[in-house]
C-alpha cells in the first residue's frame, strides 16, 4: 500500500509542480511581453519626439544672423548694452513695484521693423515713401482726433511739425505697451480674464505680442488716409509672402529678430512658416480689399509675423488709441532712451542716398530680400 501511496503523492506532485511550471513559464512569457510592449512604446514615442523636433527644426531655421539689417540690430544692442532702452514704465501692485523691461531680441525686432517703416514703400503714386510713412509721420491730430500723440503727455514737446520724430515717439510707446499686453510674447493668446465678450468670437480675440484683435481692421474703414495706409501695409505683407520659402517668411517677418533664434520667451519654437502657410493661400483678393481678410488669418498673421504686428500696432495707435486699453487710459509710460534709440536709427537710415541704402536693401518688402 506504501509503494501505490508513494506513487501516487509522487504523481500529485509532478501534476503539480509540472502546473506549477507551466504557470510560471506562461508568467515568464507574459511578462517578456509586456517589456517588449513597453519597449516598443517608448521606441515609438521617440520616433514621433525626433519627427516633432525635426520639423520644428525646419519650421524654423537659425535666421537670426541673416534677416534685418546688422547696423540697425548693433545700434539697438548697444542701446540695450548700456541701458539707454532696456527698461520700461514701473508697474505695481499691492505696493509692490517693478520696472518692465524689454527683452534685447524684442528690441532688435521693433528696432529692424523701425527702420522699415522709415524707409518707407515707395510707389508709382508717391515719393515720401507711402501712404503708411506719410500718416505716422504726420503731426498730431493731423489725420484723428483719437491719435495717441494727443492725449496723455504722449505728444509734449513734439508741436505740431510733420516728421519721423512723430514715428519714433509711437514706436516708444508700443514698446511699452507690448510689455504691459504680453511680456513680449508674440504667441499670446486671447485674455480670458475680461469680461461682457465673447471669448469664442474671433472678431473680438486678441492676439500677439500687441494683443490687438480682428475687429480693429474695421476702424480704418471710413477714414481714407487711415484705409490707404492699412490697405498699403497689408498687400506689401501678403505679396511678399506668397510662395516665400522659408528663409524669406523670416527675412519679411523678422521673427528670429523679435526672438532668440526662433524660441517664444527663450522656451519655445514657434512654426512661423508652417502658420503662415494659411495666409499663402488667403484669397489674393484680400491683399487689395485690407477688411476682407478672415479673422482667423488676421490673428495668425499677428502671432506669426511680429514685424507686420508692430507696424500695424504703430498704425493703430495713431488712429484710434482706445482700441488697447493701456494705452486709453495712459498707463503706458514710454522711455525717453527708446526713442533716442529710434531717431538715431531713422537719421541713419535717412543719411544714407537710395543708391547707398544697405539698411532699406534688407528690409525692403516685395523684393528678392
Amino acid at each position: 500500500m506504501k509503494s501505490p501511496s508513494l506513487i501516487c503523492i509522487f504523481l500529485s506532485s509532478f501534476i503539480i509542480c509540472g502546473y506549477s511550471t507551466q504557470l510560471f513559464a506562461s508568467n515568464l512569457t507574459h511578462g517578456d511581453n509586456s517589456h517588449s510592449q513597453k519597449e516598443k512604446r517608448e521606441r515609438r514615442k521617440a520616433r514621433r519626439e525626433k519627427a516633432r523636433r525635426e520639423a520644428s527644426e525646419k519650421f524654423v531655421p537659425n535666421f537670426s544672423n541673416t534677416s534685418g539689417s546688422p547696423k540697425v540690430k548693433e545700434i539697438a544692442e548697444a542701446a540695450f548694452n548700456s541701458g539707454a532702452c532696456k527698461k520700461m514704465h514701473e508697474k505695481c501692485k499691492d505696493g509692490n513695484c517693478k520696472t518692465d523691461q524689454i527683452s534685447k531680441a524684442f528690441l532688435v525686432g521693433m528696432a529692424n521693423t523701425f527702420a522699415r517703416t522709415v524707409c518707407g514703400r515707395k510707389t508709382e503714386n508717391s515719393s515720401e515713401g507711402g501712404a503708411l510713412k506719410k500718416l505716422l509721420s504726420s503731426a498730431p491730430g493731423m489725420h484723428s482726433t483719437k491719435d495717441v500723440l494727443t492725449v496723455h503727455g504722449y505728444g509734449n514737446g513734439l508741436g505740431s511739425k510733420v516728421g519721423v520724430a512723430n514715428i519714433s515717439r509711437t514706436y516708444a510707446i508700443i514698446a511699452a505697451l507690448q510689455l504691459q499686453e504680453s511680456d513680449g510674447n508674440l504667441d499670446e493668446g486671447v485674455d480670458k480674464a475680461k469680461t461682457g465678450e465673447d471669448h469664442n468670437d474671433l472678431e473680438t480675440q486678441e492676439g500677439g505680442a500687441y494683443q490687438v484683435s480682428p475687429n480693429s481692421r474695421k476702424l480704418f474703414k471710413k477714414h481714407k488716409a487711415a484705409n490707404d495706409a492699412y490697405k498699403e501695409l497689408l498687400s506689401s505683407y501678403l505679396s511678399s509672402l506668397d510662395n516665400a520659402d522659408d528663409a524669406k517668411v523670416e527675412k519679411i517677418c523678422l521673427a528670429g529678430n523679435f526672438t532668440d533664434d526662433g524660441k517664444k520667451n527663450g522656451k519655445k519654437k514657434i512654426s512661423i512658416p508652417k502658420l503662415i502657410k494659411k495666409i499663402q493661400n488667403a484669397d489674393k483678393r484680400n491683399a487689395k480689399n485690407g477688411s476682407a481678410l478672415k479673422p482667423k488669418l488676421f490673428l495668425t498673421l499677428q502671432k506669426a509675423c511680429p514685424a507686420f504686428a508692430t507696424e500695424y500696432m504703430a498704425l493703430l495707435a495713431r488712429h484710434n488709441r482706445k482700441h488697447n486699453g493701456p494705452i486709453k487710459r495712459g498707463e503706458i509710460k514710454h522711455s525717453a532712451g527708446c526713442e533716442k534709440l529710434f531717431n538715431e536709427i531713422a537719421e541713419k537710415v535717412e543719411s544714407e542716398s537710395d543708391s547707398e541704402n544697405a539698411i532699406c536693401a534688407k528690409l525692403k518688402l516685395n523684393s528678392k530680400l
